[in-house]
């Protein structure tokens, strides 16, 4: 019996930047800053609807429904953009950014700040849409998610320097 092949993370690293698509990054001189400017955007439509509707939630004192149509939508938009540009960011440097410590703690951070929004959703339904009450438990769940995701930014922004 033949012993199981493992993965090796820099080989996968390697062939992912020698894939034609991260190439012609590396060489455009426009491609790759306008998909950089695009993924920055995401990331502030995320932010900024994640904090405006978290910032609601902490004081709650006005109805979270209307927030709420207006800034999921433009935190689900980020998160589309995001998740569209991040792995071709990712391609033209792949084998550094395995490497790097920022870049794994930028997704231990995100997968923490999503599965915190799964929280959200799954214990307090009805809150954003405003027929149930914004509780402690919600306070918090949002102080969280404010932290948790700022985290992440400041995670993101370290990997150019690490």
């Amino acid at each position: 019996m033949a012993a199981p092949r493992t993965l090796d993370p820099s080989a996968l690293a390697h062939a992912i930047e020698a894939w034609g698509p991260a190439a012609w990054l590396r060489e455009s001189l426009w491609a790759y800053p306008l998909l950089n400017a695009l993924h920055i955007l995401g990331i502030a439509a995320l932010l900024g609807g994640i904090a405006v509707l978290d910032f609601h939630l902490l004081r709650a004192r006005e109805p979270v429904a209307p927030v709420a149509r207006a800034a999921w939508p433009v935190a689900v938009a980020g998160v589309a953009l995001a998740v569209a540009t991040g792995p071709l960011l990712f391609a033209v440097k792949a084998t550094e950014y395995i490497a790097n410590p920022a870049f794994v703690w930028k997704f231990v951070l995100l997968t923490l700040a999503l599965s915190n929004v799964a929280l959200f959703h799954l214990s307090f339904p009805g809150v954003l849409a405003g027929t149930r009450p914004v509780t402690a438990g919600v306070r918090a769940v949002a102080a969280l998610s404010l932290a948790l995701w700022f985290a992440s930014l400041l995670a993101g922004r370290a990997i150019a320097f690490l």
